[in-house]
């Protein structure tokens, strides 16, 4: 369904079938290729506006702090990828600064772990944008260059993760 859900053509139709509380019952699933599969799932249909807002009706943000523990590198960075795009869409974006990442995500960095500042920079970049819509309630340009040095302590990017 994640590589599906990547093309904006076909986002309705999958919407319609309502995947994401189905979704949300394989982040806890015992099977770690069900969570990987749900996580990237997830990432993936919240690059459409409609996607993202089905997604917090499904309450996945419930399940993020949870998902960021992972052990699988690929169910924490598809994690930041799915709460980034959240981000970026006008309809969600609030929800996700109310949600606080900056305050919450900084403390699953473990000492000495090497961060893939790239990638975190990627991720991380459109959901920065929208901060700065927000001024009055949320953090100016400043408190940008803060989150997303916090949101850098948050991936845990190994080398053998594709």
């Amino acid at each position: 369904m994640g590589t599906l859900a990547g093309h904006e053509f076909i986002v309705p139709t999958i919407l319609e079938l309502e995947p994401c509380v189905p979704l949300v019952y394989l982040l806890c699933d015992e099977d770690s290729r069900a969570i990987s599969g749900a996580t990237y799932a997830l990432s993936q249909i919240a690059r459409w506006p409609d996607g993202a807002h089905a997604i917090l009706t499904a309450n996945v943000l419930d399940h993020v702090l949870v998902l960021l523990e992972s052990p699988s590198p690929t169910v924490r960075i598809c994690t930041c990828e799915m709460v980034a795009r959240l981000g970026e869409h006008e309809i969600t974006a609030p929800a996700v600064l109310e949600f606080q990442p900056s305050a919450r995500l900084v403390s699953f960095r473990l000492p000495g772990e090497p961060i893939g500042m790239t990638t975190t920079s990627e991720i991380w970049a459109p959901y920065a944008s929208n901060l700065e819509k927000y001024p009055p309630r949320y953090p100016t340009s400043r408190g940008y260059v803060d989150l997303a040095s916090r949101a850098g302590l948050l991936i845990r990017w190994e080398t053998q993760y594709n």
